[in-house]
């Protein structure tokens, strides 16, 4: 069994079936559908077809279970590597959470305002430290902010990721270049670049101006080829692992 490309098949009418085929494929696992829940009757307000699939979809995640050796985690807990299970609404801000990032640092969701439309911008929320107040500023549209939060960082337990800054300049541009050879697929996906390919996916984020986010994760970490063709261009001092998120 092999991960097969997946994600350079998505469009908006198939967006949420594939990446729903992509967690299934790519991470190994299966994940609980429970009747489709409508959540205008529970938050007492309209939505649009894409928020309620989004609810849906994290409530899933949150109610599948991936068993390691010493614990059991939730599938939500396994993907999502600096976010907490967290939906709602609240009356007192007009917003509708759709998880925590960090140590309850920031909340991310969609202004009551725009829950009809079927792509509205993500806005992160976060508690001013001196004031007290509660600020947002605007992140990416749903799918984009869902499509990067799953799949620009698909690290594995027992896998290894290969992560790299690299200064924005011709030199770094060459080995990008090189780094697209190695893949089958490449194509823009907000404002980042994913290659993929059989077993491996792969990120280019312009961090800035002046920096480049370079992001290489493997299905399996039996294929040495693919590993050794990534130290042949960036060299080998970038890999890490990611089995201390895990106990397994």
């Amino acid at each position: 069994m092999n991960y097969q490309p997946i994600l350079n098949t998505i469009n908006d009418s198939n967006f949420y079936e594939k990446i729903v085929n992509f967690i299934e494929s790519w991470y190994e696992i299966k994940i609980f559908n429970n009747e489709i829940i409508d959540f205008e009757k529970i938050y007492k307000s309209k939505l649009s077809e894409n928020i309620n699939k989004t609810l849906n979809l994290f409530l899933n995640l949150n109610n599948s279970l991936f068993i390691g050796n010493k614990k059991t985690y939730t599938v939500f807990e396994y993907i999502f590597k600096n976010q907490s299970f967290k939906i709602g609404f609240t009356e007192k801000y007009n917003f509708l959470f759709l998880l925590q990032e960090g140590e309850q640092d920031f909340y991310y969701g969609v202004r009551k305002s725009d829950l009809l439309e079927e792509n509205p911008f993500v806005y992160r929320y976060y508690k001013d430290s001196k004031t007290g107040q509660l600020k947002k500023v605007k992140d990416n549209r749903l799918s984009t902010f869902l499509f990067l939060l799953i799949c620009s960082r698909a690290s594995k337990i027992k896998t290894r990721e290969y992560i790299l800054w690299l200064k924005n300049n011709d030199k770094s541009k060459e080995k990008i270049k090189k780094l697209s050879s190695v893949f089958e697929y490449k194509f823009e996906f907000g404002k980042k670049t994913i290659f993929e390919k059989e077993n491996a996916l792969a990120c280019i984020q312009n961090y800035s101006s002046k920096d480049i986010i370079i992001t290489v994760n493997k299905w399996n970490e039996k294929d040495k080829i693919f590993t050794k063709e990534i130290k042949e261009i960036f060299g080998e001092n970038a890999w890490s692992s990611n089995n201390y998120r895990f106990k397994l």
